[in-house]
């Protein structure tokens, strides 16, 4: 699984979405290594093991969203960057005239 990709911004609203709403539980079959089940029973215990597996998926989209807006903003800054930067060169001009004139 590669969660590096550019997510479509879409794709992540929809994630969002699903992340900030709560639904009841639903019960599933997945297979994991022995050894992280052993680590993840060791950390939550076997009573709380779904709780913890539930907690890491989650944190682990969030970091997926938050990635995907922080490149759609970082794409949208590069994109108009000339602009900004010269506006910014301009204020600065602006102030160096205030400056001199003390």
């Amino acid at each position: 699984m590669n969660t590096k990709r550019m997510i479509p911004p879409a794709r992540a609203a929809r994630l969002q979405q699903l992340l900030s709403s709560r639904s009841k539980k639903t019960k599933v079959s997945i297979s994991v290594s022995a050894d992280l089940l052993a680590a993840a029973d060791e950390l939550a215990g076997k009573s709380r093991r779904s709780e913890l597996f539930e907690r890491s998926v989650r944190s682990l989209l969030r970091r997926v969203v938050r990635r995907a807006r922080h490149e759609r903003e970082l794409a949208l800054l590069n994109k108009h960057a000339d602009s900004l930067n010269a506006a910014a060169v301009e204020t600065l001009e602006f102030q160096s005239d205030l400056d001199d004139d003390e």
